[in-house]
């Protein structure tokens, strides 16, 4: 076989795919189980962009001064871009699934341990790590929408995709200010890990091979 042309069993394998349109796309368990994923997770992204500030004055003893929490909140931002790369990475190394299940891990252990930080770099660490993983979100979603339903609509898939986080953007808006005068801050930040945590929940119940034709990934009937 001359070199450089892919091999039979490459083509048949990428074939086997089903190219999914928008309506079929949604039909499906898989896509919902993504959905509510990117859904719970993003609560995490509201909660750290919005509270962020409230968090760093009343978690570390003393409170952190304006100058302290706006540098945080620029290396937060950097971190928030190079999690991108980081996760984005290992998803093309792992597939979506496995590293997915890596990153709510590492959110759902940081968002439950941020109340224990007692040092200004402490927050700091916990701060840019809990962003780094907001940024793996971004990176990871649009790669999960071509990896299960093709890379052929991935354009107008992602649309539905990224409402979850939307809607979930506009929910935890509503209740944001409702809980902070609810909760204190470390049950907050346990609420939030909590909703990571049922994030990964809906990840373990995702097929293991995206490519393999399975019920999970078969349109529902229609009734």
């Amino acid at each position: 076989m001359p070199q450089g042309r892919p091999s039979s069993s490459s083509v048949s394998t990428d074939s086997e795919q089903k190219q999914y349109t928008c309506a079929e796309m949604i039909r499906t368990p898989t896509f919902w189980q993504l959905w509510f994923c990117f859904f719970f997770n993003a609560q995490g992204i509201i909660f750290i962009a919005s509270f962020e500030k409230t968090f760093g004055l009343k978690i570390v003893p003393g409170g952190l001064s304006d100058v302290m929490l706006t540098s945080i909140a620029a290396w937060a931002s950097m971190f928030n871009a190079t999690g991108r790369l980081f996760w984005g990475s290992l998803g093309d190394l792992f597939g979506f699934k496995n590293t997915m299940i890596g990153l709510c891990c590492v959110e759902v252990t940081f968002l439950y341990t941020l109340p224990l930080c007692w040092q200004w770099y402490t927050y700091f660490a916990w701060t840019c790590i809990i962003f780094c993983c907001v940024g793996g979100n971004m990176a990871l979603f649009p790669k999960a929408t071509a990896e299960y339903f093709g890379a052929k609509n991935v354009g107008s898939n992602y649309g539905p995709m990224f409402m979850a986080a939307g809607t979930s953007m506009v929910v935890g808006s509503f209740l944001s200010a409702e809980l902070m005068m609810m909760l204190s801050v470390p049950q907050l930040a346990h609420l939030v890990a909590a909703l990571a945590a049922c994030g990964m929940a809906c990840v373990l119940t995702l097929p293991n091979n995206p490519k393999k034709i399975s019920p999970l990934n078969q349109p529902m009937l229609k009734k």
